[in-house]
């Protein structure tokens, strides 16, 4: 399918077993992921092989949605990535050092969000009030979280 036609994608159907997510044909096959659909592990542990069972749920979800790019898996690599409790990211300046900025939990998509995030810190950095309600990206929230 030419990129024209398949813009890179999020998306969620009932019945998938995670969002998911990927980049068009360009050339050389489809990328298909499913988001925050792994455990929760450390790096140090992270199984750097794919399972067929992972392949073979990707290909069956692709099935449905682009029978055309079911095909045989070309290349498998695994990916991890912070995720925060509540999947947003964590954004603020250090509760007792308000020069040190935080940014952090970026949950595997804050890279769409880069140009803002990054006008963000800055304001922060300079004491400035962000022009934006960033409230709910506190650190705070994580600190209670149980």
């Amino acid at each position: 399918m030419p990129p024209r036609d398949m813009p890179a994608y999020f998306v969620e159907r009932a019945g998938w077993p995670a969002p998911g997510y990927g980049v068009p044909d360009l050339g050389a096959g489809v990328k298909f992921a499913f988001h925050g659909s792994g455990e929760t592990i450390e790096p140090d542990a992270l199984e750097r092989r794919v399972s067929q069972d992972e392949i073979e749920r990707a290909r069956a979800t692709l099935a449905q949605w682009i029978p055309t790019a079911a095909g045989a898996a070309l290349a498998t690599k695994a990916c991890m990535y912070t995720m925060t409790p509540d999947g947003h990211f964590a954004l603020g300046t250090h509760p007792r050092d308000a020069r040190i900025v935080i940014l952090c939990g970026f949950s595997g998509h804050g890279y769409k969000f880069a140009p803002v995030i990054g006008e963000i810190a800055a304001d922060l950095a300079t004491e400035q009030p962000p022009p934006f309600d960033i409230g709910f990206l506190s650190l705070a929230r994580l600190l209670a979280a149980p």
